[in-house]
Formats: structure tokens, sequence, C-alpha cells
């Protein structure tokens, strides 16, 4: 019985996390599909606006950056209200870690998650869902939705609620990712 228990409380943890995770992958398609059949361009002053409703209603969305062929961004991140949001347009080709992130997706056709990054500017570890678009054989551009260890601490945190046990996550064998105690401000 206690087996059973435990993998039942398990199952319910995974299938909380997988939800978390599955409303940034359906958010990526979501935007990437907008920009291939052209409703938006690049260019496009609504874009922004777009992406912030994108962001609006999956809040464990912490930012969008959507660069295009040349390396020219736009990122749309919350901001700690929730509720607001910052808007942000640059060329990537200045930022190494970034440049180096965009030849990596350029490369591929799929979408896939990326392995957490720490992002030194703003002092936070996420997690990226990286989905290359294209139209037909022409590579328009990318986009990365990022999920901060933060708003996965705070998930652990809810799954840790009694009488369950505490939820954390590990990425590999040795590091941990996300647990209740980091969902604390200042720690990630």
């Amino acid at each position: 019985f206690a087996t059973r228990l435990i993998a039942r409380g398990l199952a319910t943890q995974e299938m909380a996390l997988r939800r978390q995770l599955d409303a940034a992958v359906d958010q990526a398609g979501f935007v990437a599909a907008a920009i291939v059949d052209g409703r938006y361009l690049f260019s496009e002053p609504a874009l922004a606006d777009f992406i912030s409703g994108t962001i609006a209603v999956a809040s464990q969305i912490g930012a969008i950056i959507l660069v295009d062929s040349s390396g020219k961004a736009l990122r749309v991140v919350r901001n700690k209200t929730d509720t607001e949001f910052g808007l942000e347009r640059w060329d990537t080709t200045g930022d190494r870690q970034l440049a180096g992130i965009a030849e990596e997706i350029r490369a591929r056709r799929s979408p896939y998650w990326g392995p957490p990054v720490y992002r030194e500017q703003v002092q936070t570890t996420i997690l990226n869902y990286r989905f290359p678009i294209w139209k037909a054989d022409q590579y328009v551009g990318f986009l990365a939705i990022a999920v901060s260890t933060r708003s996965l601490s705070k998930l652990a945190t809810e799954l840790s609620e009694p009488p369950r046990s505490v939820a954390f996550m590990l990425y590999g064998g040795d590091r941990i990712l996300a647990h209740p105690s980091a969902s604390l401000e200042g720690n990630d």
C-alpha cells in the first residue's frame, strides 16, 4: 500500500511539472505559428503586444526572446508584479552567450529544451525551450521561452504542502534545479 501511495504522489508531482512546462511549449508553438503564417513580422510593433499577451496567459514564462535570422531581437520579460512586461529590442550579435545559442538553434529543425542557463545580467538560472522558426527551407529566426528556476521552486513548494513530502527537481543526478526553499526571494 505504501509503495502505491508513494507512486501515486510521484505521478501527481510529475503531472504538475509537465503541465507547468507544457504550457510554455504550447505558447512557443503559438508564437512561431504566427510568424510562419505571416500574421506578424519581426519589425512590426504589434508583435510586442502579441508576445506580452502570450506571456500573460502562462505565468510560468518569465520571458520570451524572438530573434530574426540577422540577430535582431525582441525580448518581452515579466516584471516582478506579474502584470507588467518589460520590452527590449537589441542586436544579439554582441551577446556572446546568446549568439552561441542562436547558432546552435539555427542548426536544428525541431524545438527542444536546452540545458539550464545562468544569465549573469539578471542573476538567475532559467530553463529554456528553443524553437527554430523555418518557412519551408528558409530559416527565419528562433524564439526561446524562459522558465525560471524560481517559478519551478514555487511549484515545488505547492507540491510539498501537507500531507505531501518535500518535492524537488534535479538536473542530472547531482544538481538541484528546484526546491521549496529556493522559491524564497533572491534564491536562484
